[in-house]
């Protein structure tokens, strides 16, 4: 028994040690977003905007591959599920990069910037068993969601990482001072909106 836990305890001293070297010797990726753009609805009834990434890796090894992948979710805004639109996200983004990966390369201290431009689909927009649970008669609630993947040569291979990012979006009204229903209009103001951080899924994931 003596014998079993010293083996035990050896064996969680060289796995700990293992950790704390890749957690060393790993890019770390750090995610700023912001909106650049007013929010359109077209004519084909899709609402669009612009949003710039700033992704700066703090780690000690170059990230490969760096790219954000974002989406709007769209719903009652409950963790389990905002954190699961992010991850379907993350899981559709690896599905067809995987075999052709796309991005830039980061070096430790260096930072980018990414131009993304997304889209809320129509049937989203438009979706009235949302719209019927009373967040908006325009908009259900949104939140934009999604990850920044990359990956690094390690010495056992390739490895992939994601730092994940969650923002409650919204109209911003000045005289309550919080995030509302979106005005029913085609254009409104990147100066009228307003990002937030959410409670939860933002950070580091893996």
């Amino acid at each position: 028994e003596t014998s079993t836990k010293a083996a035990n305890a050896a064996l969680e001293t060289v796995n700990l040690g293992r950790e704390q070297y890749a957690a060393t010797h790993r890019p770390w990726i750090k995610v700023e977003l912001k909106l650049v753009s007013d929010l359109e609805r077209g004519s084909d009834g899709r609402w669009k905007i612009d949003l710039v990434f700033k992704i700066k890796n703090v780690g000690n090894t170059p990230a490969q591959n760096v790219y954000p992948h974002p989406g709007f979710y769209a719903g009652e805004g409950f963790i389990e599920e905002v954190k699961h639109a992010q991850l379907e996200l993350a899981t559709e983004y690896r599905s067809v990069t995987d075999a052709a990966p796309i991005g830039l390369t980061i070096f430790p201290g260096e930072s980018s910037k990414i131009y993304i431009t997304i889209h809320l689909t129509r049937e989203v927009a438009e979706n009235r068993d949302l719209i019927h649970i009373g967040f908006s008669d325009c908009l259900p609630r949104l939140f934009i969601v999604g990850s920044v993947h990359y990956n690094y040569k390690s010495t056992l291979g390739e490895i992939s990482h994601r730092t994940g990012f969650i923002r409650s979006f919204g109209y911003f009204d000045t005289v309550t001072r919080k995030n509302t229903l979106i005005p029913k209009r085609d254009i409104i103001s990147h100066n009228e909106l307003r990002i937030d951080h959410y409670i939860s899924g933002d950070g580091y994931i893996d």
